[in-house]
């Protein structure tokens, strides 16, 4: 079995200099070893086209309403619309996600049309934490400060092309637009469709696949439910009954927000309802993330730490 190191990942030196990791990440520097998804000497261009060869990419930076294709990372994120919705379960012995209330989302969105990949993140952050190996596959292994990096050193690349739409950024979604942008279809669907929609216990043969291969939800978005779960931008907290606008969370607490189930979870586990709470410091394979492109705002400190 070959072993092929780290720095396979052949980002940009524009973006090696930018990586300039903050005292919250950490990250693995052990070797990449070779598997069928990932033979060592696969093209990046060539994997990338495999997985969304379709994607829009016109006009110079992201069109509301339009799908956008990030250059050099070939990340795929898709429009979606601000409105209301019912989120949490109306019934359920889980008070994590009673009661159900309104939500608004009063500004459009993006969301990845897929779970970061380990090409995406190797190609930016000049590293990979996944205990399973392929180009395709979602990154995995990372905790939330790891996956907000992430986020940060792409806001950087993306500022400095004059690619980000005024009054937006990349960032980990808020727990309601992750929800939000799951869709009525997957809160609605049955225990035996699921395994059409998401990798579970049932289906995964215990480890991630890469991503897309199974149908996508109404938005034309897949993995929202299994294969990783996803960390969201909010802290813990119980619902409320009352309905909120553009919720973020807690200002305070321990615990993160992660959604959608992974894996290595049973079928109810693997619902467009279901909290899960981990230490931000928290890495395992059952754990990866997709952005968001949303309002929102880079911390001035945090910009220009990664930008010199």
């Amino acid at each position: 079995m070959a072993i092929y190191p780290r720095s396979w990942f052949h980002g940009a030196g524009i973006i090696t200099a930018l990586l300039i990791v903050n005292a919250g990440c950490r990250f693995r520097t052990d070797p990449i070893v070779e598997t069928p998804d990932n033979p060592g000497n696969v093209p990046v261009t060539q994997a990338s086209r495999a997985v969304h060869p379709e994607a829009i990419t016109e006009g110079a930076s992201p069109v509301v309403g339009k799908s956008w294709v990030v250059p050099s990372l070939n990340i795929t994120i898709d429009p979606i619309k601000a409105g209301t919705f019912r989120i949490g379960a109306l019934e359920s012995i889980d008070t994590n996600v009673t009661p159900s209330h309104l939500v608004t989302i009063s500004r459009p969105f993006w969301i990845g049309r897929y779970e970061i990949t380990q090409e995406q993140y190797g190609t930016l952050m000049g590293n990979n934490p996944s205990v399973f190996i392929g180009l395709d596959r979602p990154a995995e292994s990372m905790s939330w400060y790891d996956a907000k990096q992430f986020c940060l050193v792409l806001n950087v690349m993306e500022a400095k092309a004059g690619r980000l739409p005024e009054g937006y950024v990349y960032r980990l979604p808020t727990e309601a637009e992750w929800e939000y942008a799951c869709g009525e279809d997957m809160r609605q669907l049955k225990l035996w469709e699921l395994p059409e929609f998401c990798w579970h216990a049932r289906n995964s043969d215990e480890m991630t696949h890469p991503v897309g291969m199974l149908k996508p939800n109404r938005y034309g978005v897949y993995d929202m439910l299994g294969n990783v779960a996803e960390w969201c931008s909010d802290r813990e907290g119980a619902y409320s009954a009352e309905s909120v606008l553009d919720p973020t969370g807690p200002e305070d607490g321990q615990f993160r927000v992660v959604r959608g189930g992974n894996w290595y979870n049973n079928d109810k586990l693997c619902a467009a309802t279901s909290r899960f709470f981990f230490d931000p410091l928290t890495s395992n394979q059952l754990t990866g993330f997709r952005i968001v492109l949303a309002h929102g705002e880079v911390e001035v400190r945090e910009f220009d730490k990664a930008a010199n």
